[in-house]
């Protein structure tokens, strides 16, 4: 079992820049006891989350450690121009020399696609067609695309990823079906909200779905494993950490 970091970065009533320096200081600690990843929100507008540009904390974070890997749970592929995105996180892949996954979804908070100007009903179809075109930009010399939604004459991009064929790809879910849609890839699947008595199904589910791709483990592009995001409070007695870290909740939920 290995751990690892999950930042929303809320608004907590400290300057901005004190929230991003001391989460800074925070993953370069954690390094040193030994946590082995590190996973960035994407949010806008609110203080449910500081982290509009999460990508920008991965470059700062980046040279702070040695080992650690980084991504985004998730990259909110329909707010962002498909092209320009893949060129970003290649760009990322190679300052960090492959300590770089790469997480997809669709954005989660219809509040966030009105104020874009875009159709929350359009997440979905947005996200599958900007998977397409990364995949495309990250593992052609040249490639072009035209869909629904984009549509680009022949490109070469530039620079290219450092990992090959291209980084890890994850997606988050949180019920057994859609854990299971993300193993009949054969990625790497985060559960957050998951409630307990639920992960025990979804983890069947998912090493089923593994099982049906007809793959050794490890083998093409893709590193299937399971991640569980936890939130936890470290005190002194069980009843402190309970009540501190309660009230802690409350506040993140508050902001949501």
């Amino acid at each position: 079992m290995d751990f690892g970091l999950f930042y929303y970065c809320q608004g907590r009533g400290v300057p901005h820049d004190q929230a991003y320096a001391e989460m800074l200081d925070q993953i370069a600690l954690a390094e040193t006891l030994g946590f082995g990843e590190c996973w960035f929100a994407e949010h806008h507008f609110t203080d449910y989350s500081l982290l509009p540009s999460p990508n920008l904390m991965i470059a700062s974070a980046v040279p702070r450690t040695r080992r650690m890997r980084f991504g985004n749970y998730v990259n909110a592929l329909s707010f962002h121009h498909p092209l320009r995105l893949a060129a970003e996180a290649a760009m990322l892949d190679n300052l960090a020399q492959g300590r770089f996954d790469f997480g997809v979804g669709k954005g989660v908070r219809p509040g966030e696609f009105a104020q874009l100007g875009l159709r929350f009903e359009d997440g979905v179809a947005m996200t599958e067609e900007s998977i397409e075109v990364l995949l495309k930009a990250w593992t052609h010399e040249r490639a072009n695309h035209t869909g629904r939604f984009w549509t680009f004459p022949e490109f070469s991009l530039r620079p290219r990823v450092f990992q090959r064929p291209h980084p890890p790809l994850h997606e988050v879910a949180s019920r057994p079906a859609s854990v299971a849609r993300v193993g009949a890839r054969g990625w790497p699947v985060a559960m957050h909200f998951t409630p307990t008595e639920v992960v025990a199904r979804s983890v069947q589910d998912y090493h089923a779905a593994l099982a049906r791709r007809n793959e050794p483990p490890g083998s093409g592009p893709y590193r299937p494993r399971l991640l569980l995001c936890r939130e936890t409070f470290l005190a002194e007695t069980a009843e402190t950490a309970r009540a501190e870290g309660g009230l802690a909740l409350q506040g993140f939920w508050h902001l949501s």
